[in-house]
């Protein structure tokens, strides 16, 4: 899941004509000395490194570093006026509204990402004076919770035998049709 997203952005990051570790990732790749997967290894140290300045995962995350939605695409999202502001003002809001829209994801791979994921929520949340976290009132809570479930809702196939015990018959049905 992380894996894809911080991939997509080193590889916009290595297409640059700017990227200044391109002549080291020519001269690996024109040595054949190390398997496809060390060298993608080394693209995404290097990425890390040079371009993100080597700061923790959860600070990119928060920063927004690796978001895709543009804000032409929050412009054209159905949002309401307050949630749009958040969005253009927070990056990490729309960090955590993109990885709640991620399909396909498991426990365990939350549970690899739980550091990144605290601080995304740290972001977004404040301990009030009684000592209670709440959401910030920046942030849409009914569209983040919406998201939320929507990220771990399984989804069910309901079948006949299902829904209709084995043993029914005409004159079973017919006596609670008559009460």
């Amino acid at each position: 899941m992380f894996f894809n997203i911080i991939t997509n952005k080193r590889d916009q990051w290595l297409s640059r004509p700017d990227c200044t570790a391109l002549p080291l990732i020519a001269y690996i790749e024109q040595r054949g000395k190390m398997r496809d997967a060390q060298v993608d290894a080394i693209k995404t140290y290097l990425y890390l490194k040079i371009e993100c300045q080597n700061q923790p995962l959860a600070e990119l995350f928060k920063q927004g570093k690796f978001n895709t939605l543009t804000l032409e695409d929050i412009d054209n999202m159905p949002l309401s006026a307050a949630a749009r502001r958040v969005f253009k003002e927070s990056p990490a809001a729309v960090a955590l509204y993109e990885f709640a829209s991620v399909k396909d994801i498991t426990v365990q791979q939350l549970n690899r990402q739980q550091a990144a994921l605290e601080a995304i929520f740290k972001a977004i949340t404040y301990t009030g004076a009684e000592g209670v976290t709440r959401f910030s009132s920046h942030y849409d809570i009914a569209k983040v919770n919406a998201n939320i479930r929507k990220a771990f809702y399984e989804k069910r196939v309901l079948s006949i035998n299902n829904l209709c015990p084995q043993a029914t018959s005409p004159t079973q049905d017919t006596q609670y049709l008559r009460r």
